[in-house]
Formats: structure tokens, sequence, C-alpha cells
């Protein structure tokens, strides 16, 4: 199967996307591996990531599926992290995206 450009579908296509991998209710991510499966990419890989601990990791994962779930379905595949990197004096990891970045705290908000 060929990478996928999810700008050229339209939102039924996308919304089949989360249909076929199982992602009931409202569409929410709860891991990488559905946001793998229907965008093509892991952010697992991105800069830095493999650089966390492994409890970091997790809680990466988790704050960065809640941050891509704030976003409508049509529009989520465009906040693709390039990079994070914990600070933790701060409690918060700064994700970078193409257009910019993001703080995401531990504790679940986003600044």
């Amino acid at each position: 199967m060929g990478k996928i450009d999810l700008n050229k579908l339209t939102y039924e296509e996308i919304e089949e996307r989360y249909i076929k991998y199982k992602i009931p209710g409202y569409y929410k991510f709860k891991n990488a591996e559905q946001v793998k499966n229907v965008f093509g990419w892991d952010f697992r890989t991105i800069r830095g990531f493999k650089d966390l601990s492994d409890e970091d990791k997790k809680l990466a994962e988790h704050l960065i599926c809640n941050y891509l779930n704030g976003f409508g379905i049509g529009g989520r595949h465009k906040q693709r992290p390039t990079g994070i990197k914990k600070e933790g004096t701060r409690q918060r990891f700064k994700v970078s995206f193409k257009d910019g970045y993001s703080y995401l705290y531990f504790c679940g908000s986003i600044g």
C-alpha cells in the first residue's frame, strides 16, 4: 500500500480510516499505534523521543494523543510533531511541530 496524502481525502474518507482501525466513539486516540495506523506516521520516532525514560515515553504518548484529540478529525493529521524535549523543572514537555511548538504539561494541560 502506498503512502496516503491525507490532505487530499474528504472528511468522510478520513472518518473511514478511523472506522477501519476501530477507533470508537468520538474518534479519540488512546495510543501512538492508533495514530500510526490512521495517519501513517509514528510520533515515537520524533527527535528526542528515544532519549526519554520509559516512564516519560508513556506520559508523552498520552499527552500527545490528548493534544491531537483536541483537533477535529479533518485537521489532526496536520499537527504532526517533529521533536520533543522534557523540561522537568517546569513539569512539561516542549513538543515541536512544523509551524511552531506547544508545551504539554505533565498534569494534562496545554500551553
